[in-house]
């Protein structure tokens, strides 16, 4: 797992409009390619690094991780929102 490791509840995190994140990987691709396009997936510039990651216990008592996003967004439903115009912020 990788990101900033935090102990905080889930009312603690400053939550944000993912249109902050996109507006700087626009801007990342433009400075290194001097287009705006590459900013889709892990490895065509979509990435998003240093989010927190949050550490909790489970209901069964063992260690779990809470994903840096408020939902969970699967590939089939990124897909999806992305035919309807939609970015979605996924991890």
């Amino acid at each position: 797992v990788s990101g900033i490791a935090v102990n905080a509840e889930h009312n603690d995190y400053c939550w944000m409009n993912s249109s902050y994140v996109l507006g700087v990987k626009l801007t990342d691709a433009f400075s290194k390619y001097g287009f705006c396009t590459a900013i889709r997936g892990a490895e065509g510039g979509g990435r998003v690094d240093n989010l927190p990651t949050h550490f909790f216990m489970s209901d069964d008592g063992d260690p779990d991780v809470k994903c840096p996003t408020e939902i969970g967004i699967t590939d089939r439903r990124e897909a999806e929102l992305g035919k309807l115009g939609f970015l979605p912020l996924c991890h």
